[in-house]
């Protein structure tokens, strides 16, 4: 997958998985196709097959289902796309919500003529944060460039904690699973959410990046 993440326009980059999905990385694989390159590639042998695939429909149904939309009630939600993907990825998917959106930069442009798609910067959330106070909205959402993290503004343009918002999730997901015994990706910082619903957390150092995530 072609993308730069949050990184300014400069940047590009790619993500490598192999089969089954899983992420090559500098100690796995990586380093293998390197090799490869360096060592010449020859001719390419041929064949090989090209298919285009539209996943858009199952990938909104399968988003929509970690909730229970009729469980949403209507509110006004400003939304920053940062010229990324959260506008036609994630737009879809709220419309079908009873919500009042308010649009802020969700046409894709590589150029990101308004703002960097790195809402963790404080410079890149300060629009949002002010259109949202202006507004009146109860809520305010960012994205980054590929849409794959968001972040949440309260509805009087504070930036919430990304570990605050994790640790509502793990308690959420502890919740609906009905179950002491389910593997949620959590903080330190939500131990305390995991205890009250009586389940036991346990910590395992992990990587931040895609490519380290081995497992």
């Amino acid at each position: 997958m072609c993308t730069a993440s949050h990184n300014p326009k400069a940047y590009t980059g790619v993500k490598l998985v192999r089969e089954g999905a899983l992420p090559l990385s500098g100690d796995a694989g990586i380093g293998e196709v390197k090799a490869e390159i360096e060592a010449g590639l020859g001719e390419a042998p041929g064949g090989g097959e090209l298919e285009e695939v539209d996943i858009w429909d199952e990938f909104r149904t399968h988003a929509l289902g970690f909730i229970d939309p009729a469980a949403v009630k209507p509110m006004k939600v400003v939304v920053d796309g940062g010229n990324g993907m959260g506008g036609p990825m994630v737009g879809p998917i709220l419309e079908k919500l009873p919500l009042d959106l308010e649009e802020m930069y969700f046409v894709p442009d590589g150029e990101f003529p308004d703002h960097e798609p790195n809402p963790l910067l404080e410079e890149n959330r300060r629009l949002i944060m002010e259109r949202v106070r202006s507004t009146g909205a109860d809520l305010g959402i960012a994205w980054d460039g590929d849409a794959d993290r968001c972040f949440f503004i309260t509805g009087t343009g504070e930036f919430v904690s990304g570990d605050f918002v994790t640790a509502l999730l793990s308690e959420a997901f502890l919740v609906r699973r009905h179950s002491r015994t389910r593997r949620v990706l959590v903080l330190s910082q939500c131990d305390e959410r995991i205890d009250l619903r009586g389940s036991t957390s346990r910590h395992i150092r992990g990587h931040h990046s895609h490519s380290g995530k081995q497992e």
